[in-house]
């Protein structure tokens, strides 16, 4: 019925799978830990230029990406919507045409300016409590 080959392959492959995740994790934690000591100590010096100091400010998620990584998904998926649209046309739905061109760019920035608009003021928060020390 089963073919027992078969059966020990796929346990060697599951076998050999949890042996990767394991040395997966200890060289992760291996790299935490020379991450955490080279650049995210309190003893570390300021006067870093360069890529250490931006390896820095990345790791102490002093630099945000999220915002540019919004800008770019909120392109994408205004024009996703717009060509997406004609679609709607296609199928002979202009209920769908209309709703997809007019109304969803609209309601998809709106929910990108939100999202926006809290990183901003968690940039403003940070600006304002840097002033303060």
């Amino acid at each position: 019925m089963y073919n027992i080959s078969s059966l020990e392959s796929a346990l060697n492959k599951a076998q050999g799978f949890n042996m990767w995740m394991f040395v997966s994790f200890v060289l992760g934690l291996v790299a935490a830990i020379l991450i955490f000591v080279l650049f995210l100590n309190k003893k570390a010096d300021k006067k870093e230029e360069g890529v250490v100091k931006f390896c820095r400010d990345f790791l102490n998620f002093d630099f945000l990406s999220l915002e540019i990584l919004l800008k770019i998904a909120y392109v994408t998926f205004t024009v996703m919507f717009i060509l997406g649209s004609f679609g709607w046309l296609y199928l002979g739905n202009v209920q769908g045409f209309l709703t997809s061109l007019f109304i969803a760019p609209v309601l998809l920035r709106l929910a990108f300016e939100g999202i926006v608009l809290m990183l901003k003021l968690v940039r403003n928060t940070d600006e304002i409590n840097k002033k303060l020390k």
